[in-house]
């Protein structure tokens, strides 16, 4: 913890904030941001390996760095999972394991990226846009609080129309809506039969509705080989004439949407009225980024309901958006 430790990182920042000096990290963006949250910028040249091993090979995967320091390096690394276990000291020397094989992926990819004719690329485009990113980061996204939370209430309200409407379609009228299915389980190893409720979320149920009940044909599978339910069969069971699904198609989608994306925006990673997303260089193979923590980019934009949650991702009054690319 910081408090615990002021005069030690006080020792550091001058080296920290120094235009002098490279400063070498694996994922060094999130070290960066860390540093800064107790006051300490840092200044100067950057390098980080990750990226680098990211531009040498593309399909060269993981590139975690204890993956890297086994693969590249041929060492038998500690796991963070296994190091937290031990004693303070048996951490501190994983915690140096992890500063020597950053500086040894360093060396080694400054080679293979002078082989490659890329390590003035790698300064000039890769760290100027690490940078730029550790500042658009910071400065997070500002939400519109109000209108995501009348859109959660109004999709809450159709998920439960859509539920209604598809139990009504796949079942006969009964006593409270309480609607049961003949489900094959499992007791001491044998095969039985139970009569369960049914919950329209679980594959399973589904499957024993579609399949068993219904008498659709199997026009999709799991990779498990068993009779599909996902979003994909759905489309195709309803281009056969099935529009009785037409609810529960629109149901998953509509609740993934507010699973995925508005209930975290407005509680996980709502900090102040913002949003922070960590945004990665490394994501795709194109180029492009990509964003977690939230995920920003795959909110849906070509459904009503989707762009409705882009619009809750607002500029600040007298800023606006800028769109680049390169």
């Amino acid at each position: 913890q910081y408090e615990s430790y002021p005069q030690f990182l006080e020792q550091l920042r001058p080296w920290f904030e120094s235009r002098t000096g490279l400063k070498i990290g694996h994922e060094i963006k999130y070290d960066i941001h860390i540093l800064n949250n107790v006051g300490i910028d840092v200044n100067g040249e950057i390098y980080d390996t990750k990226i680098a091993y990211w531009l040498i090979d593309t399909d060269d995967r993981p590139i975690g760095l204890k993956d890297l320091g086994e693969r590249k390096l041929g060492e038998s690394v500690t796991r963070y999972e296994d190091a937290i276990k031990g004693t303070p000291e048996e951490f501190a020397r994983y915690a140096m394991q992890d500063a020597r094989l950053t500086y040894k992926l360093y060396e080694k990819s400054v080679v293979e990226l002078k082989k490659l004719r890329m390590l003035d690329y790698y300064y000039k485009f890769e760290m100027e846009i690490l940078k730029m990113l550790v500042k658009i980061e910071r400065k997070g996204i500002l939400l519109d609080l109000k209108e995501l939370q009348y859109l959660h209430e109004t999709y809450l309200q159709r998920l439960d129309e859509l539920e209604d409407e598809f139990m009504k379609n796949m079942f006969e009228p009964c006593h409270e809506d309480l609607y049961m299915i003949d489900v094959v389980g499992r007791k001491d190893g044998v095969a039985v039969e139970e009569k369960v409720l049914f919950n329209m979320q679980s594959g399973r149920h589904l499957a024993t509705l579609f399949y068993d009940i219904k008498k659709y044909p199997v026009l999709a599978k799991t990779e498990h080989g068993n009779p599909a339910t996902h979003e994909g069969a759905i489309k195709k069971l309803l281009l056969l004439g099935h529009r009785e699904l037409k609810p529960l198609l629109e149901y998953k989608e509509l609740k993934k949407l507010v699973t995925t994306y508005i209930e975290p925006l407005m509680n996980e990673h709502n900090i102040g009225g913002k949003v922070y997303p960590f945004y990665l260089q490394h994501g795709c193979v194109t180029g492009r980024f990509s964003s977690k923590t939230p995920n920003m980019q795959n909110i849906p934009i070509k459904t009503s309901t989707g762009k409705a949650v882009r619009k809750c991702l607002t500029a600040e009054p007298g800023y606006v958006f800028a769109d680049a690319d390169f």
